[in-house]
C-alpha cells in the first residue's frame, strides 16, 4: 500500500496498528459480489483511528446477516461525511465493537427536518442517507459521537426472530453521551434488542418521528436514562409492535408527546420529566 502514490508520500500520516497478509482467494483483498471469506489469519479486533472518509455509499461494511461479520471492531476519532451509511454490521455473531469520538454527517437537508411517515405533511422525498450506525450482536459500546443528517441515527438491527444461540443475541449494548440531530425518523432505534441495552445521557434534537424507538424490544430490560429530547414533532417515544421491559428514568423531554405512544405496550416503567407543547400550538 505504501509503495504507491498517493500513500507513499503521506505514509507518516497513517497510524497502522496491524496488517494482514493478502488472501489467496477472492472476496477479501479482491472483493467479489456474494463472496465473503476471512483472511488467512482470520484477523479480528481491527482499529480504524483518525481517518476521514467522504463520498461513499457505505463507509464501514462490518457484517451481513446470516453470512459473516466482525468482532472487536474499533472506529474512533474518524470523520465520516457525505455517506449513505456510516457503519453497517448486521451479523448476529458480531461482538465487542467500540465506536467512539467520531463525526457522522449524512446527506439529508441541513436546514429542516423531513419526516417520512406522512407524505401529505412533508411531501415525497428520497432517503439520501439511511443511518449512521447499525449493529447487532453483543458487547458493543457506541459513545461520544456527533451524528447528523440521516434518516436514522444509531440503530440496533431489527433482525427478526432472535437466533437460538445465546451468544448471537442483541444484548449488553451501551449507547451513551452522543450528540444527535436532524433525522427523518429516529435518533436512537433499539428495535430487535433483547436485554441489558442501555441508552444514557444522549442529546437528541430535531427528530421528525420518535427519538426513542422500541419496535419491538424482546423481553428487556431496556434502559433509557438521563437523555434529553428537543423538537420531535411526531412524538417522543415509539413502543409499537410489542415493547416489554422498557425502563425510562430521569429523561427530559421538551417536545410534543402523547401518553398513548409513551406508555409501553407491555410491562415497563417510566419516571421522566415532560414539557409537551399544547396541541395546536406552533
Amino acid at each position: 500500500m505504501f509503495e504507491v502514490e498517493p500513500y507513499k508520500s503521506r505514509k507518516r500520516d497513517f497510524n497502522v496498528r496491524g496488517l494482514d497478509v493478502p488472501s489467496s482467494a477472492s472476496g477479501v483483498n479482491r472483493p467479489h459480489v456474494a463472496a465473503f471469506r476471512r483472511t488467512p489469519l482470520s484477523a479480528e479486533y481491527n482499529i480504524f483511528d483518525g481517518l476521514t472518509i467522504r463520498n461513499a455509499e457505505v463507509a464501514f461494511w462490518a457484517g451481513v446477516k446470516d453470512v459473516a461479520g466482525a468482532k472487536g471492531l474499533t472506529v474512533r476519532n474518524c470523520r465520516i461525511e457525505n455517506v449513505g451509511i456510516g457503519i453497517n454490521a448486521q451479523y448476529a455473531g458480531s461482538r465487542d465493537f467500540y465506536i467512539a469520538d467520531n463525526v457522522f454527517l449524512g446527506r439529508e437537508d441541513r436546514h429542516r427536518i423531513l419526516g417520512w411517515a406522512n407524505p401529505g405533511l412533508y411531501g415525497a422525498h428520497p432517503i439520501n442517507s439511511y443511518y449512521a450506525i447499525k449493529v447487532y450482536g453483543s458487547g458493543h459500546v457506541i459513545a461520544h459521537n456527533a451524528v447528523a443528517f440521516f434518516h436514522d441515527g444509531i440503530s440496533v438491527c431489527t433482525h427478526g426472530v432472535p437466533e437460538p444461540e445465546r451468544d448471537q443475541w442483541a444484548v449488553a449494548i451501551d449507547i451513551y453521551n452522543n450528540e444527535l440531530t436532524n433525522f427523518h425518523d429516529n435518533a436512537v432505534e433499539i428495535d430487535g434488542s433483547m436485554h441489558n441495552v442501555r441508552v444514557m445521557r444522549n442529546r437528541m434534537l430535531n427528530s421528525a418521528s420518535h427519538p426513542f424507538c422500541n419496535q419491538p424490544a424482546i423481553g428487556g430490560p431496556i434502559y433509557w436514562i438521563r437523555n434529553i429530547i428537543y423538537h420531535a414533532p411526531g412524538g417522543s417515544t415509539r413502543t409499537s409492535n410489542g415493547a416489554p421491559g422498557m425502563i425510562y428514568l430521569n429523561n427530559t423531554i421538551l417536545s410534543e408527546t402523547s401518553i398513548r405512544m409513551v406508555l409501553p405496550t407491555c410491562s415497563g416503567s417510566m419516571r421522566s420529566w415532560f414539557s409537551p407543547r399544547p396541541a395546536g400550538n406552533s
